[in-house]
């Protein structure tokens, strides 16, 4: 105020009473006309103009009753800061105040010929001068005239205990000290080294991890000038923007020397719009803090932490370490996220489209789903856990993707217990989610690089196009493997595969390809008669080193690169298991008839303790014989597989047939069978195998080797019932049957001990027998009922097993067979290594061998 001494009675003057008189003496317009004039909009009433002050509404319409008879001078001084309504402009003056100040200054600048920047010489002084070097001009003496401007003060010196409370924003080196001023205001101070740092932010907010929803005081430095801006984020990882509301700050400022600063805000305890937070004087309050060597606004990166302060007793909790593990766990998502559906899941797509009839690719294919579902549930629920922020569209899209790629695993683990026809539907389904999930990822993988470094890259950022470079990749590589399977290659169903076999040619399947041996088998060390028993097979296991289940030695290894490379130079196509794209080879009538018979299931029961064997009793129209084989045909993939009865019996006018099969965990043929329901019909035909009779009218031999694996046992049962039908045949008094079998355990056994005993006692000796066990020890054998009346031993010592089958035929030996039948069935593996430990050619003259 402006006053006199009240001891004289005057009374007092009021200066701003003055200005007011003032304006109306001199016919200064009303507020609003003056906006209007100025090309500023006008305020429409008196709650809009008084919006951010505690003066009531009430007040103004007494003194005023219309907004547009408010004085000019009273208006001007009710605005809010103009750098606060706009953003930018004066830090003291309203927008109003601000504009006629403005165009004062433009009017007397344009006005003044000799104004320095007329004159291009001049200007160019002028602005490459300051201070500094204007004293140095006119000071005689030392030149060496330091920084004209510095604090009374240096700011490092500045004891912020005596502010009140204070606490150490984590690595930043920076201090927050904050007092009460009073109920409404509340004094924060910042001071501490300026370091690297372009940007200082502190926050309050519902939580100490989370940009959503919080209030920030940033200060944005330029060289030796600081800044203090009122900032809100809307959402986590959204730039945050100056707070358009009314002014949370009641004052500021900021200063920087000799490399620190000092800041101070004082803001207002209460929420002056929805986008500022009150803060409590009674409950801890949540905050957060971030720094960057980057302009505002950039990403912080590690630069971050938070936790919460007690305005009233300056009580601290850190929360910088849970802030930490939190990011840990966003950044391990990220990784695992980024793993998988940027490169795990595109090649697990390349190696179901480009390597589909390779088990490698299979192998490789399955893997990815089993160790993706084990790292999604993983990830999700470590997200889930850590996570207390609301769900974002990141989050949301993101379970969408989970739940496609749990569908995925899914429907890929019970494909192959799904009967035939809904199979392929399920194949459908299973290809259009894996084709959805693909397109999903990339956008879910955008959303969530831009919370966790937000920011950052404005090309990663800016649009998900980027992000779908693999999947564009996986496109190029399909459509390239169509055209080189459409231009390049031959491609051949099994029967058109099984019909050149059928015609001469010596082909196996090596992953897929069609590979002709008969000339790569000479060379090879073993022997060209190594390949025999796997004419017309799948011998892609042998070429990978494993070894398979139920062999009693694999003879498989690893091939050097010379025979890879002999392989391929005798390709002949692509096995492939769809009608619709197979080229022409012949003609219609060359290819071989898909079936020939149908056999349809009367009885299926279980007969073994680990329940792994089938006892399948079928009738059929078929006419066959004792001894052959049946190959069956699966109804949908094509595969055909030979299995030997044994036993047939004719009921009700229609042949029966018996047959032990096993199942194996991974056998596409077995699982379809184990399937099967009572009623259910299967296409067959009689394979083109040699006859297992002797050419005697009785049909048997006098001399008879059997060597067999697991159900390959099948057709020689068969064999020794037909003996034992003609046991009292004068002919087979010289008679000799040897059989060796190899299977695991005696519990895996289908056959009983005691129906073997009856088998030797009727047949008065000329049945010998020999089981190895090859997974059992000598004592669990002798609990046994095979240790009892059966030659019983542990292990598969096949070379041990035939020298003592030598034994019992009698001329019978390594190197001389003499006439002695030998009929060896099991898997191919085992028929190999079999042929390989006799050491001898197929079909000599001495002996004739039956694989």
């Amino acid at each position: 105020y402006l006053k006199t001494d009240y001891s004289q009675g005057l009374g007092g003057l009021d200066l701003f009473s003055i200005g007011i008189q003032r304006g109306r003496d001199v016919g200064l317009p009303s507020y609003n006309r003056a906006r209007e004039l100025l090309g500023l909009a006008r305020i429409g009433s008196f709650e809009e103009m008084l919006n951010h002050t505690d003066i009531d509404v009430a007040v103004f319409l007494h003194l005023y009753g219309d907004v547009d008879k408010v004085d000019f001078y009273v208006g001007g001084l009710l605005e809010r800061k103009e750098l606060h309504s706009k953003g930018s402009g004066s830090e003291e003056l309203g927008e109003t105040f601000a504009a006629v100040i403005r165009e004062q200054f433009q009017r007397f600048r344009t006005s003044d010929r000799f104004w320095y920047e007329w004159q291009p010489e001049l200007a160019a002084f002028v602005e490459n001068r300051g201070l500094q070097q204007v004293i140095e001009d006119n000071v005689p003496g030392d030149k060496s005239v330091p920084t004209p401007f510095m604090l009374a003060t240096d700011v490092e010196d500045v004891k912020c205990e005596d502010s009140g409370f204070s606490v150490e924003l984590g690595k930043l080196g920076i201090t927050m000290a904050w007092s009460v001023v009073d109920a409404r205001d509340i004094r924060f101070q910042f001071s501490g080294p300026q370091g690297d740092y372009q940007w200082v932010g502190v926050g309050f907010g519902p939580s100490s991890s989370s940009m959503a929803k919080a209030d920030y005081m940033v200060l944005t430095f330029n060289g030796a000038a600081c800044e203090v801006g009122d900032f809100y984020s809307a959402d986590h990882a959204v730039v945050p923007v100056r707070d358009p509301g009314p002014p949370s700050f009641a004052s500021s400022s900021c200063m920087v020397a000799n490399g620190a600063f000092e800041a101070v805000v004082v803001r207002r305890i209460g929420a002056t719009d929805s986008t500022d937070r009150a803060l409590s004087l009674e409950d801890p309050v949540e905050y957060m803090y971030a720094a960057s060597s980057s302009p505002w606004p950039a990403y912080h990166g590690s630069t971050r932490g938070g936790g919460s302060i007690s305005l009233a007793s300056g009580a601290v909790t850190q929360g910088g370490e849970g802030s930490a593990r939190l990011r840990g766990v966003w950044i391990a998502h990220a990784v695992v996220m980024i793993a998988l559906f940027s490169f795990g899941y595109p090649m697990a797509v390349v190696c179901a489209v480009t390597f589909r009839n390779s088990r490698w690719g299979f192998v490789v294919h399955s893997l990815v789903g089993e160790i993706g579902m084990g790292a999604i549930v993983v990830s999700v629920a470590s997200m889930a856990a850590s996570t207390s922020s609301g769900v974002t569209t990141h989050g949301a899209l993101g379970l969408v993707v989970v739940f496609g790629a749990t569908l995925l695993f899914v429907l890929g683990k019970s494909i192959e217990h799904i009967p035939g026809v809904m199979r392929n539907k399920v194949k459908r389904v299973k290809r259009v989610c894996g084709y959805l999930v693909l397109m999903m990822a990339p956008i879910v993988q955008w959303l969530g690089f831009r919370l966790l470094i937000p920011f950052a890259s404005p090309e990663l950022e800016g649009s998900p196009v980027i992000w779908y470079l693999p999947i564009l990749i996986v496109i190029a590589i399909s459509v390239a493997d169509r055209l080189r399977r459409k231009y390049l290659t031959t491609e051949y169903t099994m029967g058109q595969f099984k019909n050149l076999v059928k015609k001469g040619m010596k082909l196996v399947v090596v992953n897929g390809h069609i590979i002709d041996v008969e000339s790569f088998g000479p060379r090879h060390p073993g022997g060209a008669h190594v390949f025999v028993p796997f004419i017309g097979q799948d011998v892609s296991d042998l070429f990978g080193g494993k070894k398979r289940a139920g062999s009693a030695k694999s003879i498989s290894h690893t091939h050097s690169k010379t025979a890879i490379a002999d392989l391929s130079a005798n390709y002949v196509g692509t096995i492939i298991h769809s009608q619709s794209a197979v080229k022409d080879v012949g003609n219609d009538e060359d290819l071989e008839v898909p079936s020939e018979y149908v056999m349809t299931l009367e009885e299926s029961i279980e007969c073994n303790n680990q329940h792994d064997h089938l006892k399948l009793t079928f009738y059929t129209n078929a006419p066959l014989f004792t001894g052959h084989a049946v190959r069956f045909i699966h109804p949908t993939d094509g595969i055909q597989r030979d299995y030997s009865p044994i036993d047939a019996y004719i009921k009700c006018s229609k042949l029966h047939l018996v047959f032990i099969i096993k199942v194996y965990p991974r056998g596409q043929m077995t699982q379809w069978i184990n399937r099967l329901m009572v009623g259910a019909s299967i296409a067959i035909k009689e394979p083109p195998v040699e006859d297992v009779k002797s050419y005697a009218p009785h049909g048997c031999w006098k001399k008879l080797l059997m060597v067999a694996a697991g159900t390959g046992v099948n057709p020689m049962i068969k064999i020794i019932k037909h003996h034992v039908d003609h046991a009292d045949d004068p002919d087979l008094k010289d008679c000799c049957l040897v059989l060796v079998w190899f299977i695991t355990t005696p519990e895996a056994s289908f056959i009983d001990a005691d129906e073997i005993c009856a088998w030797v006692a009727q047949l008065k000796g000329k049945l010998k027998v020999r089981i190895n066990f090859s997974r059992s020890d000598e004592a669990s054998i002798k609990k046994s009922k095979f240790g009892q009346n059966i030659l019983s031993v542990p292990g598969k010592d096949s070379k041990a097993a035939l020298k003592w089958a030598g034994t019992k035929l009698g001329n019978f030996d390594l190197s001389n067979l003499g006439g002695t039948r030998v009929i060896i069935c099991g898997p191919p593996v085992f028929k190999a290594e079999m042929a390989s430990t006799v050491q001898m050619k197929f079909l000599l003259g001495q002996c004739t061998l039956v694989l």
